[in-house]
């Protein structure tokens, strides 16, 4: 890590309610983290006298300054925090342990478009950073619905959280899936192919213009679902295009077009 971020450990009710909490300031500071194993504390606390029989223990690092959360691998609630295990209280005394039955399903983020890890948007405030992500997706695919009628709209899966809507028809048909449940989904695109779709993942299907936040996309995997719009410049399909457009929203800076995989760290036009 490049920055240095300061740690909050919040201990939780059932709900997600802060009951206390114990934030620091890590030492060394993340920005002199090297991989490998980094130890800290022990830290002492005091528990409040009304301190339920279930603490709830949920971690994450921030940013002071903006109160931006990093995005961390593991099993997290819906605000970014990782579930590390529970406390259980019993006369007088605390112990740890994992946390039983954590969902392996997790919900789509609710603060999707306010990322920005290793994209255009990173170092912005985060309405900025909603602005941006949100228009860079529906700008464009708003250009090119506005006059088409939305021919078709089926829910793919049994529990209606897979929606589909297609706009026209013919060559110049708009497809956009969206899943909101909380399982990965798989689609099968006339373009590009097999696509995954996590939890909160969305395509857009067009001959000119293309949106993903997926797993798998054009024939690449994410370990971990970026965000990338692609548009063509010069009124050609993508597969045709000479002058594309490439802006990235967050995540894996890595994007197969044709048949190179690209590294776009914020946005380019790539020449053909």
């Amino acid at each position: 890590m490049q920055q240095d971020w300061r740690v909050f450990v919040h201990f939780c009710d059932d709900t997600g309610r802060i009951l206390f909490q114990n934030d620091h300031d890590p030492v060394p500071p993340t920005s002199q983290w090297q991989p490998g194993r980094v130890e800290q504390g022990p830290f002492r606390l005091h528990l409040p006298q009304a301190t339920p029989a279930k603490v709830s223990i949920r971690m994450g690092l921030y940013q002071p300054h903006n109160g931006h959360r990093a995005q961390l691998q593991g099993p997290a609630d819906n605000e970014r925090r990782i579930r590390v295990g529970q406390l259980t209280v019993t006369h007088g005394h605390a112990q740890w342990q994992p946390e039983p039955n954590t969902d392996p399903n997790p919900q789509p983020d609710p603060a999707l478009f306010l990322r920005a890890d290793h994209g255009w948007t990173e170092g912005l405030h985060p309405f900025d950073r909603f602005l941006k992500n949100t228009h860079e997706l529906l700008s464009p695919l708003n250009a090119l619905t506005a006059d088409l009628p939305m021919t078709r709209h089926t829910f793919l899966t049994p529990d209606r959280q897979v929606e589909q809507s297609i706009f026209g028809n013919a060559a110049h048909t708009v497809t956009v899936v969206v899943n909101r449940g909380r399982k990965p989904f798989e689609w099968q695109s006339p373009r590009y192919g097999r696509i995954l779709l996590p939890p909160g993942g969305f395509v857009v299907d067009a001959d000119r213009f293309a949106a993903f936040h997926a797993l798998h996309w054009n024939n690449f995997s994410y370990p971990s679902p970026p965000f990338f719009t692609l548009r063509s410049l010069d009124d050609r399909p993508l597969a045709k295009s000479r002058r594309i457009r490439v802006y990235h929203g967050f995540g894996d800076a890595r994007v197969r077009i044709r048949n190179t995989v690209w590294t776009v760290p914020r946005q380019t036009v790539l020449e053909f």
